[in-house]
């Protein structure tokens, strides 16, 4: 038989014992502390991580970079990270993964809809809300947790088609598309059907867009009839000066907000011409409102080389206010479905409309719509179309 020793622990083993619990106890504290006060990480896709890029990289960046930093610098348990898409669909999809593997509780997608929904579909994989500027349906499908503080391209496509059955009901329709843009194509899709649901008589002709069939498709333009183009810059200048090389063609351009009529249209196709007139919808009126508008103008001028409020400036500002109002309760938000309704309840006044947001089911701004017309080398408005929530 064979009898095992068992020594009796000593006085100097016991402290050491109790040595090690007591730091393993600290360090569990601590961790558990450290994840509960974790800063609150807000992701930002955006074209390039500079200010001096591209004109319409420098309008958002202006903002976003300033106001993040000074909200950074109040409140340091946000954390806010920046990450580029290079201007493309598959950089939105490597950045929306950066921020995913950074463990960002809430994503802003500063974006047009065929960068963005690549991203929103990722960051909805892993569970992680966002709040976007697209307006393309893709982008906030029913499974996903988003909101976009524009209104659909769908209310975009209605009021278009409204306008087009008041002013011009009967003439034939060229739709010109540019097939490699999402947006293009879905917005372009959407004012179809509404036409036809409502004036199945109608006449339309769909011709895809290339700078080199540019010419072709304004010969097969004639008469008084209606141009819909779902083009973004430069193509909508190519197509505008298309249209007026033949001075005897008289017709209208009609097109959603990527028409935008932005310094880049001016620069291509010098001043309008009367006999090709161009009316695209706008998400804003050219008018700062509420009781933001002078902070914004503060960042602008300190900041933005335009020192003129521009779209891009002003829905940079409002898109990181609405969520920077809510931020208290957002770092309580327990799911994705949590954060989308406290943003949905922001008290924010916006400085575009100078009210609150209000948004429809699926996650659309409920907003005026607005009417421009371009006018020697300016834009002018014409009217606000109420069609928003239809």
């Amino acid at each position: 038989m064979k009898f095992v020793h068992i020594s009796r622990p000593t006085k100097k083993s016991k402290i050491h014992y109790f040595s090690i619990t007591l730091m393993l106890f600290l360090f569990s504290l601590n961790c558990f502390y450290s994840l509960s006060a974790r800063a609150y990480t807000i992701g930002i896709i955006v074209g390039k991580d500079k200010t001096r890029t591209s004109t319409s990289n420098h309008e958002k960046m202006c903002i976003l970079r300033h106001v993040a930093n000074n909200a950074a610098k109040k409140n340091p348990d946000i954390n806010f990270i920046f990450a580029e898409n290079d201007r493309s669909a598959v950089g939105s999809m490597n950045a929306a993964f950066t921020l995913v593997k950074q463990h960002a509780d809430l994503v802003l997608l500063p974006l047009i809809s065929h960068e963005a929904g690549p991203a929103a579909q990722i960051l909805s994989d892993a569970h992680i809300p966002f709040i976007t500027t697209a307006t393309s349906l893709s982008v906030l499908k029913p499974a996903f947790h988003g909101l976009s503080t524009m209104p659909s391209s769908r209310e975009q496509a209605r009021a278009l088609a409204i306008y087009y059955m008041n002013n011009f009901r009967g003439r034939r329709i060229h739709v010109v598309i540019n097939p490699a843009k999402e947006y293009s194509v879905s917005v372009a899709r959407l004012f179809t059907q509404e036409v036809i649901l409502h004036s199945p008589e109608t006449k339309i002709t769909e011709q895809e867009f290339s700078p080199q069939r540019a010419s072709r498709i304004a010969k097969s333009v004639t008469g008084n009839e209606i141009v819909f183009a779902a083009l973004y810059n430069p193509d909508i200048a190519i197509l505008y000066t298309a249209l007026t090389a033949d001075k005897k063609r008289e017709t209208t351009i009609i097109g959603p907000d990527s028409i935008g009529a932005r310094k880049e249209f001016f620069a291509i196709a010098g001043k309008a011409r009367e006999q090709v007139q161009m009316q695209y919808l706008s998400n804003w009126d050219h008018r700062v409102k509420g009781p933001h508008a002078d902070d914004f103008n503060a960042y602008l001028k300190a900041f933005c080389n335009d020192k003129k409020p521009t779209f891009l400036t002003v829905y940079s500002y409002d898109l990181i206010h609405l969520v920077l109002a809510q931020l208290p309760q957002l770092r309580r938000a327990e799911s994705p479905s949590d954060t989308i309704n406290i943003l949905r309840q922001s008290p924010y006044i916006t400085v575009m409309d100078g009210k609150k947001m209000k948004f429809t089911a699926p996650g659309y701004n409920q907003k005026n719509l607005y009417l421009y017309r371009i006018k020697d080398n300016h834009t002018e408005l014409l009217q606000a179309l109420n069609y928003a929530g239809l």
